[in-house]
């Protein structure tokens, strides 16, 4: 039943997954929101295996772009520093129960030509949600659990700091991990006309 929709399914994500954490607030709010994306995060991006609604990500100056849309810094997009960590804030706007509540991506520095994503997640596993447990991210973390009236979802909200966003990256049971390469620059060389 629970259903995953990594990085960039941005907005949609409310509509398609089970279990989705949003901030009432751009994360960490400890930071201020950045003017354009640093040039050592840009390039594009392919995430094998990924979800087929998104195997591709570019990351530019001013905005991201998937097979989803592109996003550009706004009021409504806005990008955080973390330690050396990008947090991709997206308010949510297609979702009346929850709107205005912001989504977010960690994103770290391209390593070795891999860009890996963090998404947070309750840290629910199937067995627990049977079982009626309370999740990880309200015990641990302090959130709070959203009504919403479509009950095959479930919407937790919280606020988080630089120190509780690192934390939650970290934790292997709430942040779900995606990892893309960086596609090479073609070089296009002009053939002799023989």
């Amino acid at each position: 039943m629970k259903k995953l929709i990594l990085f960039l399914a941005f907005p949609c994500i409310m509509l398609t997954s089970c279990d989705v954490v949003v901030f009432q607030n751009p994360v960490p709010e400890d930071a201020e929101p950045l003017e354009s994306i640093p040039e050592r995060f840009r390039g594009t991006y392919t995430f094998p295996g990924g979800d087929s609604n998104f195997d591709k990500l570019v990351i530019a100056e001013d905005h991201i772009e998937s097979t989803k849309g592109m996003w550009f810094i706004s009021d409504s997009m806005q990008v955080k520093k973390l330690g050396r960590n990008l947090v991709f804030n997206f308010q949510i706007r297609n979702q009346p129960s929850i709107k205005n509540q912001w989504l977010a991506v960690i994103v770290s520095p391209p390593r070795d030509g891999r860009l890996k994503t963090y998404q947070i997640s309750s840290g629910l596993s199937q067995g627990n949600i049977d079982e009626g447990i309370e999740p990880k991210i309200v015990t641990e973390y302090g959130a709070v659990i959203e009504p919403i009236k479509k009950p095959e979802m479930t919407v937790y909200t919280m606020r988080a700091d630089s120190d509780i966003l690192k934390a939650l990256m970290r934790d292997t049971s709430i942040a779900v991990m995606l990892v893309g390469k960086k596609m090479e620059e073609m070089i296009v060389i002009p053939s002799s006309g023989m």
